[in-house]
């Protein structure tokens, strides 16, 4: 399986979500410059992949941002995106071991809440290693 495979199977599962307007892959930071960004939205961020004889090991933070309304719905909005992104990461049906969630509060264009995970997906290296 390849990384766009991988990438792939996060954004298909992150459709099934309800609510999530918009799904992008690169830096959560990139909302700034999105011209119509619609939340809820799920952003993929690539980190450090590994691959040994046996494995591809694929590192993302996948965020869930949404709009802050007031401060009576941080927690509330806090709380459903650590529920949406732990759906995501399963029904992705991909090997992982934990997951490593944080939560915040960050001015993107609007005043925005959430909470990222840190997750790798193990899958099987169909390439092997050759020295060559």
């Amino acid at each position: 399986m390849t990384l766009l495979d991988v990438v792939n199977k996060i954004k298909d599962s992150a459709k099934t979500m309800p609510n999530i307007n918009t799904i992008y892959e690169g830096s959560v930071y990139d909302l700034n410059a999105l011209p119509n960004v619609r939340y809820n939205a799920i952003v993929i961020t690539q980190g450090h992949h590994t691959i040994d004889e046996n494995f591809a090991y694929y590192n993302f933070k996948i965020f869930y941002v949404d709009r802050k309304l007031d401060e009576d719905t941080r927690l509330s909005k806090q709380s459903n995106a650590i529920t949406i992104l732990h759906n995501i990461v399963n029904k992705t049906g991909l090997d992982f071991d934990d997951l490593k969630v944080t939560t915040f509060e960050h001015k993107f264009k609007d005043d925005c809440v959430g909470a990222w995970v840190d997750v790798t997906f193990g899958v099987n290296n169909e390439l092997g290693l050759c020295n060559y």
